[in-house]
């Protein structure tokens, strides 16, 4: 049976595996080393971990932990990942290999596999979520010095809509696995975009009706211990190809686990299990 639940936004502990609250590092002595995925004299593949910024004038960032912990003294970033999304992500050694990534990633060749927990048991068999994102038509901005523009200070994005049109964003979906969450209906789910849109997969998990535990933007979670967001496979089509993969993080989250089931009587294909 399919089910679909109300978000809670009470009631829930904002736990981690019921131990203790998390909350983000305020220096990086609190911060434990990087994990390395992978490296060769191009790349340098790190398992971001979550509520860490990628860059800027913070007291903890992903640059300033790589630059700690991995011997190099300068790294770019082909691509990014979110604030609270964790999972592969690939910094470049060196201009020419940031270039290259940049390239595939631009022209949409790179393969990227995540994996999430969402609200509601999501039926089996592939979703395919095909609707525009759009910048948040209430956005805020602030002149910054040194731009000659107005810089958002509001990143929130919506679905795209006849009076605000957006960019084509095109994600697919497939449960792995159904249990509860807290007490709630909850599922596992291999996300694959063909896009990159901000936000995309956070936004089309809640259009699909099903939103991602722990996003407090777009589900009103507050209060689970993290955005149960996980890039899982990253794979770029380049000479040679790189592909880096990072565990998965939410093994043993779910309880009273089953199968995912479809949604009606119909013969389906088997859904295949869990990653790894």
């Amino acid at each position: 049976r399919c089910v679909k639940v109300k978000v809670p936004t009470q009631g829930m502990a904002a736990w981690n595996s019921g131990s203790e609250p998390i909350t983000e590092p305020s220096c990086l002595e609190d911060c434990p080393p990087c994990e390395v995925l992978g490296r060769d004299n191009r790349f340098l593949a790190i398992n971001k971990p979550y509520d860490i910024r990628l860059d800027g004038d913070f007291p903890v960032t992903l640059r300033k932990l790589v630059l700690r912990d991995c011997g190099v003294e300068k790294i770019w970033f082909p691509h990014q990942l979110d604030y609270a999304t964790t999972g592969v992500i690939c910094l470049g050694l060196n201009k020419k290999a940031t270039a290259a990534a940049g390239k595939v990633f631009a022209s949409r060749e790179t393969r990227k596999l995540y994996l999430a927990l969402v609200y509601g048991h999501l039926p089996a068999g592939e979703h395919v979520i095909d609707a525009p994102i759009a910048s948040y038509a209430g956005q805020v901005t602030k002149q910054v010095s040194g731009n000659d523009h107005d810089v958002p200070t509001d990143f929130r994005m919506v679905i795209g809509d006849e009076t605000n049109e957006g960019r084509s964003a095109l994600t697919h979906a497939t449960a792995l696995e159904w249990g509860t969450w807290r007490g709630q209906p909850a599922s596992k789910v291999l996300l694959t975009p063909s896009t990159g849109r901000r936000h995309q997969l956070r936004l089309h998990c809640v259009h699909l009706g099903y939103p991602i535990v722990g996003d407090a933007t777009y589900s009103g979670d507050t209060e689970s211990f993290r955005m149960m967001l996980h890039a899982w496979r990253l794979t770029l089509p380049l000479e040679p190809p790189a592909m880096w993969e990072a565990p998965d993080p939410f093994v043993g989250l779910l309880q009273d686990t089953c199968p995912p089931q479809p949604s009606d009587a119909a013969l389906i294909e088997p859904i295949p299990g869990p990653p790894g």
